[in-house]
């Protein structure tokens, strides 16, 4: 027997057993990765269903800080009890456990204090539009209200609003018949002061004053000129 060639052979063997190894091995190694993907969804999966069953519809979504962000979701969502996960702090609970109930505390402090803020709203006048609570992509939590007027809130200070512009018309309306009647009382008096009537204050002659009797007599007949003028023009 040729020793050479069966050293060939058991060399060719062992490698074709290593290659077979090496590939069994990487093939149990991609199947680990896809089973834990599998079980991280699975738990991320099951935790949502967890967080829903507990508070109702989450929505898993970055929301930023700003105001113009918290505007647009606020508008964006109607009723209370709306709660809002960034996706990587939803993970983070899914997989700790003490991160799952700090956040799970601050959601149901939301709900907790429901009753109070639609107390405080009535109170003001005001109804709920939305409600709700944040947890943002660096784990802060932010409470967000949106409210109006209530429909009956509305009607009466629109009522009072009216009130207020009809006492000013009418305000404006005596004003100016006021002045009206001054300025007919006043035309009045001039008419009867210059065709010598008599007015409320009495008897009124045309007169002439200086400190000479002839200038008396001068200014007299001046104003007696005035005055027929004045009556040509009434």
């Amino acid at each position: 027997m040729d020793v050479t060639n069966i050293g060939a052979v058991l060399k060719a063997q062992r490698h074709a057993d290593k290659t077979q190894k090496a590939q069994a091995g990487g093939a149990d190694f991609i199947h680990s990765l896809q089973n834990a993907a599998e079980t991280d969804a699975s738990r991320l999966d099951a935790y949502r269903k967890h967080l829903e069953e507990r508070f109702g519809k989450i929505m898993v979504q970055n929301v930023g800080k700003d105001q113009r962000s918290m505007d647009k979701l606020g508008y964006g969502t109607f009723g209370a009890g709306n709660v809002v996960i960034a996706p990587n702090i939803l993970k983070e609970m899914a997989n700790d456990p003490k991160k799952a109930a700090y956040y799970e505390q601050r959601i149901q402090e939301h709900f907790d204090n429901l009753p109070q803020t639609r107390a405080f709203l009535a109170a003001m006048g005001h109804r709920m539009i939305s409600s709700g609570v944040v947890i943002h992509p660096d784990g802060t939590v932010t409470y967000y209200l949106c409210g109006e007027e209530s429909p009956e809130t509305r009607a009466r200070v629109e009522a009072e609003n009216k009130a207020k512009q009809e006492k000013k018309a009418k305000q404006r309306r005596e004003n100016q018949l006021r002045s009206l009647e001054a300025a007919r009382k006043q035309k009045q008096d001039l008419t009867a002061f210059l065709t010598g009537g008599t007015t409320a204050a009495g008897a009124y002659t045309c007169m002439g004053m200086s400190d000479t009797a002839a200038s008396a007599a001068d200014d007299y007949k001046k104003n007696m000129n005035q005055t027929i003028q004045l009556k040509e023009v009434l």
